[in-house]
């Protein structure tokens, strides 16, 4: 997706919320569509319902709001609208509805559909249908559809996403953090044990970003993000080749040409991940064989693809732009692979389906070779993670951090990172996007600062 393109992604949600309003005038006395900016006391006050009779109504433990949720404003049941229908019926359009190219409000609309249309479903994903109208085929949101008599196509299952490939590795990492162990490579699966802070492990297995390791008699998978890996010298130093473009080479300096790449153990792409080298590093090369360069890390040797490395004139690597953060930008480059996902509360991995606005960072950031746990956004803006506060007064760049208070919860609550200096990707309430803090009064009143990496 376009920055331009991106930077639609909040007045379509605020337009697709004032369809909402008009499509419900007549339930207003019972029921409130969540807007954007709503907070739980600004709807109090407009319909004279206490904080706590509004959440005894809709079963509220939280302040958390979503644009487009119902709320009940007494005791009875709210008219809601209807969810499009998935099978055994049409539907048809219950307000002029935006027919986007693809399933969310950030995408490019490509016809509105006036209201009363009888459309078919071809497909659904999530709250969003497949239908096909004067001629173009693309997506619109349930919330406006309700049944017909027309009988659709049976609708597809969502692809589940392909589970990381386990490999090998032999690699040995200390903890940075009481680090719980689970039976399999992922949040969800069981706690086997718990291993302290400073211990050092070995892992035997990767499977994505968890590792297996054994601790003391007991093994299963940890995270990575809360492991610091362990150098140790080469078996076998390699002497670097005379004629190529190696170390102590008095011609060339070789430079990574591409935000983030993988250090492998071997020269395959199946080999384990032993490190990372980001966009701008010169690299000490051992030797280039077959496509790859063999490099020293640290006080031992790996290997990167030649493909996104570039020889340059010796003494003539370009330095990255004062004041940019290269693990920003590299983690710009990961986080712009998952735009359009969902939202996934408590989720830092895509395997899961998607992300929550502090997973997010925490992803991209490790893929991108900037090792940092796994926590929330007030932990992230209190801590010393990512660097030094710095206020909402500050001009960020590309690769900037930029925290907000008072979304869903008070204080720290939501965090993305800055594409330039106005214009930030997050994982926001209708999935992984852009929206610009100048032009959108929410974000806007709601920063609280900034974080350089």
């Amino acid at each position: 997706m376009s920055p331009k393109s991106g930077l639609m992604y909040s007045f379509a949600a605020i337009a697709a919320v004032s369809i909402i309003a008009q499509a419900d005038e007549a339930a207003a006395a019972s029921s409130h569509v969540v807007r954007a900016g709503d907070t739980l006391w600004s709807i109090s006050q407009q319909h004279n319902v206490s904080l706590a009779n509004l959440k005894a109504f809709n079963n509220l433990n939280s302040d958390r709001l979503a644009i487009g949720q119902t709320l009940k404003l007494n005791g009875s049941a709210p008219t809601t609208v209807k969810p499009a229908a998935t099978s055994g019926t049409g539907t048809v359009t219950t307000a002029a509805l935006n027919m986007r190219l693809a399933a969310g409000t950030w995408h490019d609309v490509l016809v509105t559909i006036p209201k009363g249309k009888a459309l078919k479903p071809i497909q659904t994903s999530g709250a969003w249908t497949k239908v096909s109208y004067g001629g173009k085929t693309g997506w619109v949101h349930n919330g406006y559809l309700t049944n017909s008599s027309v009988k659709p196509t049976t609708p597809s299952t969502p692809t589940k996403p392909a589970a990381p490939q386990e490999q090998s590795i032999n690699q040995s990492y200390t903890t940075t953090a009481n680090l719980n162990v689970r039976q399999g490579p992922g949040i969800g699966y069981a706690l086997v044990t718990s291993i302290p802070n400073g211990t050092t492990v070995k892992a035997t297995k990767q499977s994505g970003t968890w590792v297996y390791v054994t601790y003391n008699g007991k093994s299963g998978y940890v995270s990575t993000g809360y492991l610091k890996q362990t150098t140790t010298a080469p078996s076998a130093p390699v002497t670097p080749n005379a004629g190529d473009g190696g170390a102590g080479n008095a011609s060339f300096d070789y430079v990574v040409n591409t935000p983030s790449l993988n250090v492998r153990t071997s020269a395959s792409t199946s080999s384990a991940i032993i490190g990372r080298v980001t966009a701008g590093q010169t690299l000490r090369i051992v030797q280039t064989s077959n496509g790859w360069h063999q490099i020293y890390i640290g006080n031992t040797t790996g290997f990167v693809a030649a493909s996104y490395v570039k020889a340059v004139p010796k003494g003539s690597a370009v330095s990255p732009a004062p004041g940019t953060s290269e693990a920003g930008i590299a983690a710009i480059a990961v986080a712009k692979k998952y735009v359009g996902t969902p939202y996934i509360w408590a989720s830092s991995n895509p395997a899961n389906g998607g992300f929550d606005c502090s997973g997010l960072i925490y992803y991209a950031f490790n893929q991108a070779g900037y090792s940092v746990p796994r926590t929330n956004v007030a932990t992230y803006w209190a801590g010393s993670y990512f660097g030094t506060q710095l206020s909402k007064t500050f001009v960020p760049k590309a690769g900037d951090l930029v925290f907000f208070e008072n979304t869903y919860t008070a204080g720290p609550s939501h965090m993305g990172i800055m594409i330039d200096a106005d214009t930030f990707i997050h994982a926001g309430t209708y999935g992984l996007g852009y929206n610009t803090i100048s032009k959108e009064p929410y974000w806007k009143s709601r920063v609280i600062g900034y974080k350089r990496p």
